[in-house]
C-alpha cells in the first residue's frame, strides 16, 4: 500500500526572493500532482497558513515528492508572482453570478484587460454549466486563452508579456456579497472544489492527451471568505489547509479502500462509514474557530456585526502603519529601487482600499461604528492624501450647532459631521423634511474645499440634495430611507449604497452603484463598473446629464473615466433569465432631463425659500412619470 504524502512546505516572505520553479514531465502525470501557490500580502493571514501547514508536517512522513501536492505561501501580490514564475490556473473567490468589479476579483479583472472583457467570459461558462447562478462552493474552471490571445493581438505591447495564467478556476463563496455564517465550511467546500477540478481536468487531459485542453501544473489562490465574508484568518487556513490535508491522502485512502474491498460494497459498510464520520468530524472542528475575543462578542446578530467591524479596523490600521512604515523607509533606499517599491507600496494602497469599500456591505451604519470606533480605536496622524479611508476614527464632532434661518429651508448648519483628520470628513444627514441640503453647509472654513468627504444621507423626505461643488472630493455616498427627495451629486471617488427608497431622482457618477430594496426611482448615471439592483422594482436608468462648468477636471479628480459609462449594463440580481429583466428599464430618451434647478455655476451659499423648494421638487417628481 502506498503511504501517504504530506504537501511540500515552502514559504516566502520577500517577494523578491520568489523564484521561479520548474517540475519535469516525469512529475506531473499523476492528476493531483500540481503546485498550489497561496498568495496574499496580509501577514497575519500569510503567518496562519504558515503555522497550520507545519501542524500538518507535524503528523506525516513525506516519502515520494513526485506524487504529492506542493503548496508555497508567497507574502506578495499576484501581480508580483507572476513576474518570476509561469503559473497556469488564477482562483477567484467570487459569487455566483460572475460579477468580478470588488476586492480581489477587481484585480484579477483589470489584469485581463477589464470588466467588458473578463466577465462576459466567465459569465457564458456560468450560464452553460449553472444556467446563469453557480451553486456556493463549488468550482468552474473557465478557459481563458482565446481571452488572452484576443487581449496580445490588441494591445502589441502585451505580446512580448507570456504571464497571463490560461485557466480560470470560479469558486464563489457567496451568492451576493455578504458577511458569512460564522459556523460554515464554506472555506473548506470552496478549497475543496477547487483542488478535485483541476485534479478532474488534469485527469481528463491524461485521458486525452491530444485533446484542446492543456495540463495545470500550477495555480495562485488566495485566502477564501476572508474579505466581504468577515472570516478570520485563523479559520481561513484552517479550514484551506484541512482540504488540502484530505485532497493528499485521498490517493491513499482510496487505495486502501480498493484493497479491503474483496467483499464489495456490503462487507465495507463500516469502514466506509468511519471514514466518513472521521471526514465531517475534521471538517467540523475546523468550522471558524475565531480569536476568543470575537468568540464571546458573537451573542447576537448585532454584537457579531460589531465584532466583524472592530476586526476590519484593527486590520485596516496595521496595514495602513505598515505602508506608512514602508514610505518612511523609501529614504534609505537606493534611487534605482525606488520606483519598484512605489509601485509595489501603491498596489497596497488600492488594495487597502477596495477592502474598505467592500467592507460597507456588512458593516453596521454609521452611528454604531462611530460608537464603537470612539471606544476602542487611537487616534492616527496618518493619511491618504489622494486616497480615501472609509471609516472613521471617532474623533468627534465639527464646529458648533447655529439656528436654522428663519426665511429658508435651507440647512446651514449641521452637528453630525466628523472630522477624520485634515484631508477627510464623514458627513451624515437624517431625520429631516423639506430642506434644501447643500455640500457648502458642511465646510467649516475656505480650507475644507480640498477635503475628501464621505456622505451618510438616511431618513430625509421631501428634501433637495445638493452634493456638486467643484473643489470637493466625495468618497462614497450611503442612501437609506429617502422618500420623495431629488439628489444631484458630482463625480464620487468610489461608490454609491442605495437602501430602502421611494419616488427618487438621483443625478450621480461612480466607480460602483447598488441599490438595494428600493422603488420608483430615476437614476441618471455615470458609472464605470456594472450597476447592481436587488429586490428593486420600477427603477429607470439614464445617462449622467449633469453638465456645470468644471466637470471634467472633477471627473479627473474622482479617478473616473468619462467615456466609460455602463448606466444601461444593469444587473438584477432577482432576475436570472435571459429576457430583460421587468424590474428596471431605461428613460425613453424625450423624458430626458437636462437642466436641473437649484444648481449653480459659483460654490457661494444658496437661499432656498419653502415654496421654492416645494415647486422645484414637484417639477422634477412629477416630470420622473415621463413615460
Amino acid at each position: 500500500m502506498e503511504s501517504e504524502h504530506l504537501p511540500e512546505i515552502k514559504t516566502s516572505n520577500n517577494k523578491d526572493n520568489v523564484k521561479k520553479e520548474s517540475t519535469s514531465t516525469q512529475e506531473l502525470q499523476l492528476p493531483h500532482v500540481f503546485k498550489l501557490y497561496l498568495v496574499d500580502v496580509e501577514k497575519s493571514l500569510i503567518q496562519a497558513w504558515e503555522e497550520e501547514l507545519t501542524k500538518i508536517s507535524e503528523k506525516f512522513t513525506s516519502t515520494n515528492s513526485t506524487k504529492r501536492l506542493t503548496v508555497q505561501v508567497c507574502n506578495s501580490t499576484f501581480q508580483t508572482l507572476l513576474q518570476t514564475n509561469q503559473v497556469d490556473c488564477m482562483v477567484s473567490p467570487a459569487n455566483s453570478f460572475g460579477l468580478m468589479d470588488g476586492g480581489l476579483d477587481y484585480y484579477i479583472t483589470e489584469y485581463y484587460g477589464g470588466v467588458d472583457e473578463l466577465i462576459p467570459v466567465v459569465q457564458k461558462e456560468i450560464e452553460k454549466e449553472w444556467c446563469g447562478e453557480q451553486n456556493v462552493g463549488t468550482c468552474t474552471l473557465v478557459d481563458l486563452r482565446d481571452l488572452i490571445k484576443k487581449l496580445k493581438e490588441n494591445h502589441p505591447d502585451l505580446s512580448k508579456q507570456d504571464k497571463f495564467p490560461g485557466y480560470l478556476a470560479h469558486c464563489p463563496t457567496m451568492r451576493t456579497p455578504k458577511s458569512l455564517d460564522s459556523h460554515d465550511d464554506i472555506v473548506y467546500r470552496c478549497t475543496w472544489a477547487m483542488l478535485t477540478s483541476i485534479r478532474k481536468h488534469n485527469a481528463n487531459v491524461l485521458e486525452n492527451p491530444n485533446g484542446n485542453h492543456e495540463r495545470i501544473n500550477s495555480v495562485i489562490c488566495a485566502g477564501f471568505g476572508t474579505g466581504v465574508g468577515g472570516f478570520s484568518e485563523i479559520t481561513c487556513a484552517k479550514q484551506m489547509m484541512l482540504a488540502i490535508k484530505h485532497f493528499v491522502e485521498a490517493p491513499v485512502n482510496n487505495e486502501t479502500k480498493r484493497i479491503n474491498d474483496h467483499e464489495g460494497w456490503g462487507g465495507n459498510w463500516l469502514i466506509q462509514w468511519s471514514y466518513a464520520r472521521k471526514i465531517e468530524s475534521s471538517v467540523n472542528s475546523a468550522q471558524f474557530r475565531k480569536e476568543q475575543s470575537i468568540q464571546q462578542e458573537q451573542t447576537s446578530e448585532k454584537i457579531s456585526k460589531e465584532a466583524i467591524a472592530y476586526k476590519f479596523w484593527q486590520k485596516f490600521q496595521k496595514e495602513r502603519e505598515e505602508i506608512q512604515n514602508s514610505i518612511n523607509d523609501l529614504y534609505t533606499k537606493s534611487k534605482s529601487s525606488i520606483p519598484k517599491l512605489c509601485e509595489e507600496i501603491l498596489v497596497r494602497i488600492n488594495t487597502l482600499e477596495r477592502k474598505a469599500t467592500d467592507a460597507t456591505i456588512y458593516l453596521p451604519g454609521y452611528d454604531q461604528r462611530q460608537l464603537i470606533l470612539t471606544e476602542i480605536v487611537p487616534k492616527s496622524k496618518f493619511t491618504f492624501k489622494s486616497r480615501k479611508p472609509v471609516f472613521t476614527n471617532g474623533s468627534g464632532e465639527k464646529g458648533t450647532k447655529t439656528e436654522e434661518r428663519n426665511t429658508s429651508t435651507t440647512i446651514t448648519s449641521n452637528n453630525t459631521s466628523s472630522i477624520i483628520n485634515e484631508n477627510f470628513q464623514i458627513v451624515t444627514l437624517n431625520n429631516k423634511q423639506n430642506v434644501y441640503l447643500t455640500i457648502n453647509s458642511y465646510l467649516s472654513s475656505p480650507n475644507d474645499s480640498k477635503k475628501i468627504i464621505d456622505f451618510h444621507i438616511s431618513n430625509l423626505q421631501s428634501c433637495f440634495i445638493n452634493l456638486v461643488c467643484k473643489n470637493v472630493i466625495i468618497g462614497a455616498i450611503h442612501i437609506k430611507g429617502l422618500k420623495d427627495c431629488v439628489i444631484i451629486a458630482g463625480p464620487v471617488g468610489s461608490s454609491i449604497l442605495i437602501n430602502d427608497c421611494e419616488n427618487c431622482v438621483l443625478v450621480v457618477a461612480c466607480h460602483q452603484f447598488r441599490m438595494h430594496t428600493s422603488k420608483q426611482m430615476n437614476v441618471y448615471l455615470h458609472v464605470t463598473s456594472y450597476p447592481i439592483i436587488e429586490d428593486c422594482n420600477s427603477i429607470k436608468f439614464a445617462p449622467y446629464t449633469l453638465s456645470i462648468p468644471g466637470l471634467d477636471k472633477m471627473f479627473e479628480a474622482a479617478k473616473l473615466d468619462q467615456n466609460n459609462n455602463k448606466y444601461n449594463k444593469v444587473e438584477d440580481f432577482n432576475w436570472l433569465r435571459q429576457q430583460a429583466s421587468p424590474n428596471w428599464n431605461l428613460l425613453d430618451e424625450k423624458c430626458l432631463r437636462k437642466d436641473w434647478p437649484l444648481i449653480g455655476d459659483d460654490e457661494r451659499e444658496r437661499v432656498v425659500s419653502e415654496d421654492e423648494l416645494k415647486i422645484t421638487l414637484n417639477e422634477i417628481l412629477e416630470n420622473k412619470q415621463c413615460v
